[in-house]
């Protein structure tokens, strides 16, 4: 009966965190998800030896995957393979890692190291190669930025310490009935509660900027992955041109278009040289361009072991790189590019494909179309407009990346470029975009989200929608954006955060060892 009523258990905090995940609008049971896992965790914990360590870690794992498998099922597309490995993987790591507090004795040390643990293993996700940090706890409350407000103090990574500081406050209440009737109940209550209620009254306090500028979104919401638009990119040039001018060619600080807007931008080493005529050269003249793009690079072979991201053209007989890049372009057609830092495991890339020989095979199953490549790249990866706007530009899967998201502390606004045609699914490209709302908050920067068959729009440093836009047909907007001084205190301290967490999560067991001696 015991385990049958901890599979129960187990199933109901799956269940919770789904149901408390974006896009749906049940985020408050993120507070109560955790609570029948810590029943559950603090069973187990009586019992002896491996036995008591290997049921705690599939305790953890299995239903952390299952809400996993369940929350991302809107974002599978055409790409099923990859997040189905990535769902496997995902909490795989956590589990192993958590699964050791099983042996701390005392039980506030126990439950402090599962928080503490957690927030490590976040850090370690937002660096490891294997998997996307899509399940950060905190992005569960990016329906509510009302609720986040915090997050500009310590980041997603203190909102998800946070949220299961309060799993554990309800389960002591209902655990332990004395814990709610002694006389500092009330004082407990509102010290746990704080953070919210300080966010709500944060939210609300409404903002003021002297500055605004007016960008141009082009939107192309079709299907550009055709080979009429690889073999000639002026047709997708001129498309571009003929929907700006059916708006009645605007006149607007800059404009952005999405990932992969032009699918062949030439080659990296002929990008300047006016013998070679660039495509891009010809797309809106005279504005100011923000873009994906792709480009290609000549690959010098050394020796017979030609890696796995090599192309080669049995025409021109070079072998090349393909690199997926974000591109600013001025007025005067001058160029400054940036390579995409992340790639989605199983599906851009291959990780470790050196240690792990067989996912080579996967490669071609996937079709991928983008490899790790490196190029020169300019000194700075941070762009500077004609009117002095610092502006940091990055590809689709690098929006989930707190650590990128905060790095460049002194920037006016952040653009994220993506393309989401490979997925058909509404609540899969709403759930794409929610997950912006939290970065936006700790970056305390507005946030410009540009998407080729995917929800576009403008998130303010407090996460409010300012521009919300469909995809439902190739559309041209414009928005006017509110220049933010300053940053949030998270980007400033945010590496010393990771260090302090990463510290108590190791302190915390060898404390436990000495109270225990």
């Amino acid at each position: 009966m015991t385990s049958i009523k901890q599979i129960g258990l187990l199933l109901l905090c799956a269940l919770l965190l789904w149901a408390a995940w974006p896009p749906y609008l049940f985020a408050p049971l993120i507070f109560i998800g955790f609570v029948p896992l810590f029943y559950v965790l603090d069973e187990l914990h009586l019992k002896k030896g491996f036995k008591k360590y290997l049921l705690t870690f599939l305790a953890i794992y299995l239903p952390l995957s299952l809400f996993a498998t369940l929350a991302s099922l809107y974002a599978w597309g055409d790409v099923n393979m990859s997040v189905f490995f990535g769902v496997l993987i995902n909490f795989f790591p956590v589990s192993i890692f958590l699964a050791f507090g099983t042996f701390i004795k005392k039980g506030i040390y126990r439950h402090l190291f599962f928080i503490f643990g957690w927030a490590t293993m976040e850090i370690f996700q937002l660096w490891w190669d294997f998997n996307a940090p899509l399940f950060l706890l905190s992005n569960s409350l990016a329906m509510f930025p009302s609720l986040m407000q915090h997050y500009a103090i310590w980041g997603a990574l203190g909102g998800s310490m946070y949220i299961l500081a309060v799993n554990l406050f309800v389960y002591y209440a209902f655990k332990n009935p004395k814990f709610m009737n002694s006389n500092w109940k009330f004082a407990r209550a509102v010290i746990i509660l704080l953070p919210n209620l300080l966010s709500m009254i944060t939210y609300a306090i409404p903002s003021f900027s002297k500055q605004k500028y007016d960008v141009g979104f082009i939107m192309p919401h079709f299907n550009q992955y055709q080979e009429k638009y690889s073999l000639d990119p002026m047709l997708l040039v001129k498309h571009y041109n003929e929907l700006y001018a059916e708006h009645g060619s605007p006149d607007v600080d800059f404009i952005i278009l999405p990932e992969t807007a032009v699918l062949n931008s030439g080659w990296i080493e002929n990008l300047n040289k006016p013998s070679i005529p660039n495509p891009l050269d010809s797309l809106l003249p005279g504005k100011e361009l923000i873009l994906g793009s792709y480009f290609f690079s000549i690959y010098e072979p050394k020796g017979e072991d030609i890696p796995y991201y090599v192309r080669y053209d049995s025409i021109s007989k070079v072998h090349f790189l393909t690199h997926n890049c974000a591109i600013y372009r001025s007025k005067n057609n001058h160029y400054q590019i940036r390579a995409k830092e992340k790639f989605i495991p199983f599906h851009d890339a291959m990780p470790y494909p050196s240690l792990l020989m067989f996912t080579e095979r996967w490669i071609n199953r996937v079709g991928v179309r983008t490899y790790i490549a490196d190029y020169p790249k300019v000194p700075s990866e941070v762009i500077t407009t004609e009117k002095g706007l610092k502006m940091y530009n990055l590809l689709c899967f690098e929006g989930y990346f707190s650590n990128i998201m905060v790095k460049e502390s002194d920037l006016d606004f952040i653009t994220v470029i993506a393309n989401e045609n490979w997925n058909d699914k509404d609540k899969g490209k709403m759930q794409f975009f929610r997950y912006m709302v939290p970065r936006a908050i700790e970056a305390g920067k507005p946030l410009l989200k540009v998407s080729n068959s995917g929800y576009s729009g403008y998130i303010s440093e407090k996460g409010e929608l300012k521009a919300f836009y469909g995809y439902d047909k190739p559309n041209f907007q414009i928005v006017t954006i509110d220049k933010v001084n300053g940053s949030s205190l998270y980007s400033k301290i945010f590496t010393l955060i990771d260090v302090i967490v990463i510290l108590i999560t190791f302190l915390l067991p060898f404390s436990n060892f000495l109270k225990s001696k």
